[in-house]
């Protein structure tokens, strides 16, 4: 995180940790399933910058922002997600 501050570049985060996503991420793009996926959801993350990840999650709006990841991906697959 430190080298993506200090000269300003673009990194492509996969992951299926959305705690994390949300932690590290400027925008997170939701896929569909299957091997033709396709973007299914685009959700800018507003946490301010620099960004401590642990203190990420105690501010505000992450935890609203997990709980709409967590509903778009249930309703992505299916409503198999917790």
């Amino acid at each position: 995180m430190r080298l993506v501050e200090l000269r300003g570049i673009s990194v492509l985060l996969v992951t299926h940790d959305l705690e994390e996503a949300l932690a590290l991420s400027d925008v997170i793009y939701l896929l569909s399933q299957g091997p033709r996926a396709r973007i299914s959801g685009r959700y800018e993350v507003l946490l301010p910058r620099p960004r401590d990840v642990i203190k990420a999650r105690t501010l505000p709006a992450f935890a609203p922002l997990l709980q709409r990841l967590w509903s778009d991906l249930a309703r992505e697959i299916g409503g198999r997600a917790a």
